[in-house]
């Protein structure tokens, strides 16, 4: 009978809640246009041998918050045997968010963080929640036996959106480069791009003009000269 007694006490310490993670869901994304360009119209630039006289870049790209930033370096400890935890991030290290769970009614994101099968809770306003969980009931920590400690405790994690460029959506990325000065001509060099920055070997174009021009004229863009020489290019973009 006092077997019986001493075997109670086990059973409630390991009947606790184990938090089970749901797998993300894909988040609200938005498409964004991006565009970047090296010069303002009217305004003088100097750009000299290999630099763009003229660079812009115009595409779109699909943003999502799916990651979050660890503000400082930190370690998570805790649990027992096949649930022990002994992980780490630095500061700005990026961890992708891979879930969600419930702590207490509160809406967590679970966080993947390497050297750990276990997902990690994080609460809305970035600080680990405590909780570790899994994908299943089998393999999630039980809650009241194991219990999990970052250090040091203020460590916040903050939401990072990420970009992924739209490749199949209509895109500019090209540069006009200032490529010297002769007797016989002031020479540019035309280049495109794809969208990630791989040159297209098809739109490459080498351009002379008259070594005292003073306005240069290629495809919609109007460029006045200031000042050429064999070492820098003085100009304003005027019209694009």
């Amino acid at each position: 009978m006092k077997k019986i007694f001493s075997i109670l006490p086990l059973l409630f310490l390991f009947s606790g809640c184990a938090y089970v993670a749901k797998p993300l869901v894909p988040s609200d994304s938005e498409i964004k246009q991006i565009r970047q360009k090296n010069y303002i119209l009217g305004n003088e630039n100097i750009a000299y041998i290999g630099e763009p006289i003229v660079l812009i870049k115009e595409y779109r790209v699909l943003e999502s918050m799916s990651a979050l930033k660890a503000d400082n370096s930190f370690t998570i400890t805790g649990g027992l045997s096949s649930a022990t935890v002994n992980v780490f991030g630095t500061e700005g290290q990026e961890f992708p968010i891979v879930g969600s769970i419930k702590v207490n009614s509160e809406h967590c994101n679970t966080i993947a963080i390497p050297g750990s099968r276990f997902v990690f809770a994080i609460k809305a306003d970035g600080t680990f929640s405590g909780v570790v969980a899994g994908f299943d009931y089998g393999g999630s920590p039980i809650q009241r036996v194991n219990v999990y400690k970052i250090n040091p405790p203020n460590t916040r994690f903050c939401p990072t959106k990420v970009q992924h460029i739209i490749k199949d959506a209509p895109f500019t990325n090209m540069e006009l480069i200032y490529s010297g000065l002769s007797d016989d001509a002031l020479q540019l060099l035309y280049r495109e791009y794809t969208p990630d920055d791989l040159i297209r070997p098809a739109y490459t174009q080498e351009l002379s003009y008259p070594p005292d021009a003073k306005i240069i004229r290629f495809k919609t863009f109007r460029i006045e000269v200031t000042e050429a020489s064999a070492e820098k290019l003085v100009y304003s973009v005027m019209e694009e």
